[in-house]
Order: structure tokens, then C-alpha cells, then sequence
């Protein structure tokens, strides 16, 4: 795993365009830093390194540049990683649905969620009859008849009724991994821990999910805390691969 970021500069206004001289553009090449015009932004993207952000803002501030800064830190990740990881995140196709929202705000801290609520039926549902779908990019649904290939050939799902029919089933699982486990050097800000939801307050939080090794009891299908979504083994993976192609693992958990 290595983290990566990418530093923007760009209008105060979201109306505007914003750009750099060549003169300013060749002092930052000087610098190290690769910005090049990205639509109507500048921007950057580099192995992540501390001292980066503050050598731009230092930058905007000594030559008085009129732009918002947007800096953005993310893990990556390569076939090493899935190879040696137990749990992989998985991104299925995605299907809107009208009136269908499942996010929330905690009242206290502000972090945003997804809470499912199964109890909920929609009339009907056109999917395509794709085997597995991302409602919303909020909470996966499968069909009907391949919860049943799910049941026998993995460990730990639960399923729920969708659409009235009963074509689609909210995907669901009966473990989740939790709590979050943060490591000092993959967070930003921190301000604890809210006591109402749990997260993390922090400013920027860019870490993998990492959870303690004693809340996986082994299922190939876990619900993941903070993701909000559920996290797959590699056989699970493997499976899902074959029943619908355009799966793409996203990510690994790693545990404490």
C-alpha cells in the first residue's frame, strides 16, 4: 500500500476559471511539484508527503496567489496487497432509484452515514436483471434467485426483501467489523472520538479500514463499519466475478 494525494488550485468561485502564469507553473517545477492545467483547475498529484501542502500553501501566501487550495490523501493499493489481504472491497454496477435515501447525519459530530433500513419495499425495480447492483451508491441488492447461490456457497449474508415482488433482496450481512482502528500517521486533525456514532473527528482522515483482528469471526461477507458497506473475502470475490464481470475490487481491510 502507498498513499497518494493530489493538491488543486482553483477559483474561490465555483463560476471561474483559475490558472497560473508560466512563470508561476516553472517556479513550482522547480520546486518538484508537476502542476499542470486541469480543466479549470490547476492540479497535482504525487506520493503523499506531509511537508507537500504546506510548501504550496507557503507558495500561494508568499506570491500572493487568489486561489483555494483542495488537498485530498488516498491509500492505493497493488496485487500484492489483495494477495496478502483476507477481506476485499468490491464495487458493483450501479442503478438509481427515485425516492429511496438511506444517508443521515449525526446530530452531534456531523459524520454522514448510511443506515439501511430493510423493512422498506420499493413497488418495482428495473435492474436489467443484472445479478447484483449499488442502489444509489448507497447499499447493494442482489437477485432473488442468486441469494441462493450466495447462501450455499459463502458464509455470512442475510437477506431481505427489496421490491414488493421479491425479485431483488437488500444484501445484507450478520457480522460487522468494528470499531474503526486509527493509526496516527493516516489521520489529520484528530479530535477523538464521537461518543453518539463512534467516527473519528478529524479533519481528514486517509487511512485504509483497519479494524481489531477479533471482530472478524471468519465469513466471506462482513459488514464494515465507517465503509458502511459490506467487505468480501477473496473467495467471495471470486464468485462474484464470475456472476457478474463488471465487479472491480476497491480496496483490503487490514486488521489490529
Amino acid at each position: 500500500m502507498k498513499l497518494k494525494e493530489s493538491i488543486k488550485l482553483q477559483s474561490r468561485s465555483m463560476l471561474d476559471s483559475f490558472s497560473l502564469s508560466s512563470d508561476e507553473l516553472r517556479l513550482l517545477q522547480a520546486l518538484g511539484f508537476g502542476f499542470s492545467q486541469l480543466g479549470s483547475a490547476v492540479a497535482m498529484e504525487a506520493t503523499y508527503n506531509p511537508s507537500n501542502i504546506e510548501a504550496i500553501r507557503s507558495f500561494v501566501a508568499s506570491h500572493a496567489v487568489n486561489a483555494e487550495i483542495r488537498h485530498s490523501i488516498w491509500p492505493e493499493f497493488d496485487d500484492e496487497d489483495y494477495i496478502k489481504a483476507k477481506l476485499w472491497v468490491l464495487l458493483f454496477p450501479e442503478v438509481w432509484i427515485d425516492g429511496i435515501d438511506f444517508r443521515v447525519q449525526c446530530d452531534k459530530c456531523g459524520a454522514k452515514r448510511t443506515v439501511v433500513d430493510p423493512t422498506i419495499k420499493v413497488p418495482s425495480i428495473d435492474a436489467k436483471s443484472k445479478p447484483v447492483v449499488t442502489v444509489n451508491g448507497q447499499f447493494t441488492i442482489i437477485r432473488e434467485d442468486i441469494s441462493k447461490t450466495i447462501q450455499t456457497n459463502l458464509t455470512g449474508a442475510t437477506f431481505a426483501p427489496f421490491d414488493v415482488a421479491g425479485n431483488y433482496l437488500y444484501f445484507l450481512s450478520s457480522r460487522r467489523l468494528s470499531p474503526i482502528s486509527v493509526h496516527r500517521d493516516e489521520i489529520i486533525g484528530i479530535h477523538g472520538t464521537c461518543d453518539a456514532c463512534n467516527s473519528p473527528k478529524c479533519d481528514m482522515y486517509f487511512g485504509p479500514l483497519r479494524f481489531p483482528s477479533a471482530s472478524w469471526n471468519g465469513d466471506d461477507i462482513v459488514f464494515a463499519e465507517f465503509r458502511d458497506a459490506n467487505v468480501y473475502t477473496p473467495k467471495a470475490a471470486e464468485v462474484f466475478s464470475k456472476l457478474e464481470r463488471k465487479t472491480v475490487r476497491d480496496g483490503v481491510v487490514l486488521f489490529d
